[in-house]
């Protein structure tokens, strides 16, 4: 016993042709014609009884089914062969191209098997529908005819000039000759067409060129005026309710309704789908593709356009829309047709695997492969796998792989290798070093060179004249409280502040921080020349010649001579005056607490005393040797004949760093 599912493997080889005698008197004939066929179940010739149903189309698709399915049962088949008799009924036959479908199931038992593909029936069938007649045999001498003879009794030659005034009366049959001296026939040597004359037809069936025994042209009328035309392959095919929809060649294209005013070019097995249900727009139309190989315009496209290449395919509501060749490319289209707005204009070039997203509008591919365009308005140049996220308006992405651009991040440029546009108004690009590199907030221009920023100009770099950071290095930010133009960024930098240029450094919240001037050696390193300090201290390296230095108002060297100013007791000064208080003292020693030499075992301190600093009236005199020592991070100053402390002595020190 057979199961439907071994007929998934049926195949019918299919042999068509009139069975049978010829009669001697032909009659009427009927409209059933013998069908012999071939059935194999999987590859072995089949045997047993079958049930076969035939189904006959104006299509190759079988969308278009001409008269009843035709019914057979308990046909014998016996090593694969069976014959049987198929009717149609009337009218089915009008000269054009018909395919014949055949289902078939063991007898009796479960459902239909549809063969495919659909089988092109050859023209001997057809034969049914240019019925002659004849009952006349031998010959008959014109003498012996008199009165209206029927056309059925006359054959043989007239040698007379023959006179038919009557407008009805009509000639068929062959002809041979040359044709001279007949009007209203085309000569096959030339014609003089006059005003008003043509090659053609006047009623409403298509009409067919052949050549070769097989269909080159068929013009098909329509309701408006405008034929279909369809040339190439006889599988290429316009359903009936397109208007003015033409083939060029190619085999197994499409367009179908109302698709109306489309044109495929030529290629093969592309198809332009009509309008499925669009109660606004009402027609597909002016629909093209140019060539190429399974190229798709969905249903409910208007001027559409697919260039070539190939599996190409514009959807459902993306009009005005283009894809010139490549491979795999799509434009996605709209999802909900806007409430009957058009979506229009995009385009992609070329390339594979390019993709313009649902509802994008406008939007741009240029080629290359795997890039995705989901904006509005929006661009990718080329390149591998660059992306531009749904809600983006304006942006572009000019090529290069794996860039990206943000969702609903508008007016962004993304370039290079991995560079992310994350907010609106970003410039990013990045160099090759494989990992992503993103914009940090709007209106920003970021790069990303490994080695270094190369500009050539005559004039150097013109920047804006406002008082803003010039360049800045991202560390030790300002806060939320700074002046707009500065929070967020570092405060290592280049500053133009109010009338003053300014190299800056961060303030004591952290520390220490210090700005040096130094040489750099060939191997990398640097040797300080100068260096300054968070409070403005500066230390010098080498000697100093007649001139006037002041750093930050403290430092002074004037003609050989240096002054710290600001200096005072307990400054946190290079030079300063150390008071021994309670809080100082302890047992034969006062304790220095200066940052300059905190922590610094290495720190020079010359010490003196002073016996009335700065006019405090302080007025101790201090009859004991003195000296310093370290420990415990700081320095102190102390009796070296190990006596107390006493209270009030101020001494003069001056710190000298290494």
């Amino acid at each position: 016993m057979f199961i439907r599912d071994q007929f998934a493997f049926l195949t019918a080889a299919i042999l068509i042709g009139l069975i049978g005698s010829e009669p001697s008197t032909l009659h009427a004939q009927g409209t059933a014609f013998t069908y012999q066929g071939r059935l194999n179940d999987s590859s072995s010739p089949a045997n047993g009884r079958y049930d076969f149903r035939f189904k006959l189309y104006n299509d190759p698709y079988g969308n278009f089914q001409a008269g009843s399915s035709y019914l057979t049962n308990a046909i014998a088949t016996t090593n694969g062969l069976f014959t049987t008799t198929l009717d149609f009924g009337a009218g089915v036959y009008n000269g054009a191209t018909n395919w014949l479908e055949i289902d078939v199931r063991t007898n009796g038992n479960g459902a239909y098997t549809v063969l495919n593909p659909l089988q092109a029936l050859t023209p001997t069938p057809s034969a049914i529908y240019a019925e002659t007649a004849s009952n006349l045999s031998g010959t008959i001498s014109a003498t012996q005819i008199s009165g209206p003879v029927a056309s059925a009794n006359l054959s043989g030659i007239y040698s007379s000039a023959l006179s038919l005034s009557n407008p009805s009366n009509t000639i068929s049959g062959t002809f041979t000759g040359s044709g001279r001296g007949l009007t209203n026939v085309w000569q096959l040597g030339g014609n003089n067409v006059a005003a008003g004359q043509f090659l053609g037809s006047t009623n409403n069936a298509p009409l067919e060129f052949w050549v070769n025994g097989q269909r080159a042209l068929r013009l098909e009328p329509t309701d408006f005026g405008s034929p279909n035309v369809i040339s190439g392959g006889t599988n290429n095919f316009v359903t009936p309710d397109v208007v003015a929809g033409v083939i060029a060649g190619g085999s197994w294209n499409t367009i179908q309704g109302p698709a109306s005013f489309s044109s495929v070019g030529g290629g093969s097995e592309n198809s332009i789908q009509g309008n499925a249900v669009d109660t606004w727009k009402g027609y597909n139309i002016a629909g093209v593709i140019g060539g190429g190989n399974q190229n798709l315009i969905q249903t409910n496209v208007m001027w559409g356009v697919i260039g070539g290449g190939g599996y190409n395919s514009i959807q459902i509501y993306a009009d005005e829309s283009f894809i010139g060749g490549g491979y795999n490319n799509n434009i996605q289209g709209n999802s909900n047709n806007w409430a009957g707005n058009f979506i229009t204009g995009d385009v992609i070039v070329g390339g594979s695997y390019n993709t313009v997203g649902t509802n994008a509008t406008g939007s741009f591919i240029g080629g290359g492969y795997y890039n995705q365009n989901n904006g509005n308005y929006a661009v990718i140049g080329g390149g591998y796998n660059n992306i531009i996220q749904t809600g983006s308006y304006y942006s572009t992405i000019a090529g290069g792989v794996g860039n990206y651009i943000d969702k609903n991040v508008s007016s962004a440029f993304a370039a290079g290798s991995e560079a992310q546009a994350m907010h609106t108004g970003a410039f990013v690009w990045a160099d090759s070093q494989g990992a992503t590199f993103a914009s940090t907030t709007t209106n920003e221009f970021n790069v990303r060179a490994q080695n270094g920023l190369r500009i050539q100009s005559n004039k150097g770099i013109h920047l804006e004249a406002g008082d803003e950071p010039i360049i800045v290095r991202d560390w030790d930010v300002f806060a939320t409280n700074a002046p707009a133009s500065k929070v967020g960024i570092g405060r290592w930098g280049l500053f133009m502040e109010p009338t003053i240029l300014t190299l800056g450094i961060p303030a004591e919240d952290v520390s220490p921080r210090y700005f040096q001037i130094a040489k750099y050696n060939t191997n990398g390193t640097p040797t300080a020349l100068m260096q300054v300090d968070q409070s403005g201290n500066a230390n010098l390296t080498g000697s100093v010649a007649a001139l006037s230095v002041i750093a930050n108002t403290n430092l002074q060297i004037a003609s050989g001579s240096f002054q710290v100013l600001g200096a005072g007791i307990n400054t946190a000064t290079a030079a300063f005056t150390q008071l021994s208080a309670a809080a100082n003292i302890s047992g034969d020693r006062t304790t220095i607490n200066n940052y300059l030499c905190n922590n610094d075992p290495n720190a020079i301190l010359i010490v003196t005393h002073n016996y009335n600093p700065g006019g405090t009236g302080s007025l101790v005199v201090y009859n004991h040797v003195v000296g310093t020592f370290y420990t415990g991070g700081k320095w102190s100053i102390y009796n070296e004949d190990q006596s107390t402390m006493a209270t009030n002595v101020a001494f003069n020190v001056l710190v000298i760093k290494h």
